[in-house]
């Protein structure tokens, strides 16, 4: 029913594909951690762009001499003696009332795009625990494909 041949490359193909796995897995790995990576900087930049956007906005904004003098009494928390200030908020004096502030209020969150994660036939080669039997299973695999392949060839 089965050759010791066809039991031999079987062995053989076997024990590869578990080398294989054992090589690539955590190249694979790897390159899913880059990809987070890439992710998330992609993300910080999209934030950043639309802080730029803002701060190029306000800028356009703040050519009013009024409002450059309202933004600089805010950032500093000064106020003029002509003018009376009725807190709404009990904490307010505490409050930061920089334009760093007014423009991270206004930012949109920005998610980084998932990763899919490790293939499941991958996960058994990245165990640090499974790794070294699956390593002594393969090299035992093509030893014994190979003694089985000389050891019963007909002559």
């Amino acid at each position: 029913m089965f050759s010791i041949g066809g039991i031999s490359w079987a062995m053989l193909l076997a024990a590869l594909g578990i080398l294989a796995m054992l090589i690539l897995a955590p190249a694979v790995a790897d390159t899913r951690a880059a990809e987070v990576q890439r992710n998330n900087i992609q993300a910080s930049l999209d934030q950043d762009d639309q802080k730029i956007a803002l701060q190029k906005e306000f800028l356009k904004a703040t050519s009013d001499p009024l409002v450059l003098q309202r933004l600089a009494e805010r950032g500093l928390n000064i106020q003029r003696p002509d003018q009376r200030v009725l807190p709404l908020d009990p904490n307010a004096a505490q409050q930061d009332r920089s334009v760093t502030k007014l423009i991270a209020e206004r930012l949109q969150p920005v998610t980084p795009k998932p990763v899919a994660a490790v293939p499941w036939y991958f996960q058994p080669a990245l165990s640090p625990a499974l790794r070294p039997m699956l390593f002594t299973v393969a090299i035992a695999g093509l030893l014994l494909s190979f003694l089985l392949g000389v050891r019963f060839t007909p002559r």
